[in-house]
């Protein structure tokens, strides 16, 4: 099964494009040796400080993201790695998708779900992205289970979500006053799913590639 790697990067102030760049140039090839692939490259508008690049990379199985992520960071001065771990695929991304938008915004959210909730949590996720992508100007590009749990009995997930602009993002909300009705049913199961959730966050990127 394919996995994924996921970086936080702290980078020197000011350098989280010319980090992205060289992260293209210099650490894509390198990866593409051992079979990786880079899929994005993001920078934070809210939940991290401006100061991180986020990057992220599919391989086609764990061993080999856990052998070989490492290697697109290699030979860049100045990083702090403040998050690294192995993704595996649900629901989505299929193996070798492309994530299309460069314009426009992108949440990384993270859910923390009790173990005996996660089908559940799934299943809630996928019948409301049903309407939810019909009917708004977004879509979900992933939702992977991370193999680093937060605690004892709790599975983490991470969804990623391309929105046309911060104000569909605010729209979308199924809890904002400005929700749009013909969200209501997809909404519905993303009430009902924040329900079983034990936590979460989310942050706001912007994509550098």
């Amino acid at each position: 099964m394919t996995a994924y790697s996921h970086h936080v990067l702290a980078v020197p102030s000011r350098t989280s494009d010319d980090v992205g760049r060289r992260l293209l140039t210099e650490g894509a090839p390198r990866i593409e040796a051992s079979g990786g692939r880079l899929v994005g490259i993001f920078k934070p508008e809210a939940g991290l400080s401006r100061d991180h690049v986020v990057a992220l990379a599919e391989w086609p199985d764990e061993a080999a993201a856990t052998a070989n992520a490492a290697s697109l960071l290699a030979g860049i001065d100045g990083l702090t790695v403040e998050r690294d771990e192995v993704w595996t695929p649900t629901l989505r991304p299929e193996p070798g998708a492309v994530i299309e938008p460069t314009e426009g915004v992108f949440t990384h959210r993270w859910f923390d779900v009790a173990d005996g909730d996660t089908d559940r949590f799934l299943e809630l996720s996928e019948v409301g992205w049903g309407n939810w992508e019909a009917s708004a100007d977004n879509y979900v590009v992933g939702l992977w289970r991370s193999h680093t749990p937060s605690a004892a009995g709790v599975t983490r997930f991470w969804l990623m979500a391309w929105y046309h602009n911060l104000d569909a993002w605010e729209r979308s909300r199924y809890w904002s006053a400005a929700a749009r009705p013909e969200l209501a049913a997809g909404n519905d199961r993303f009430r009902e799913r924040n329900e079983i959730v034990v936590d979460r966050a989310v942050s706001m990127l912007w994509r550098i590639i």
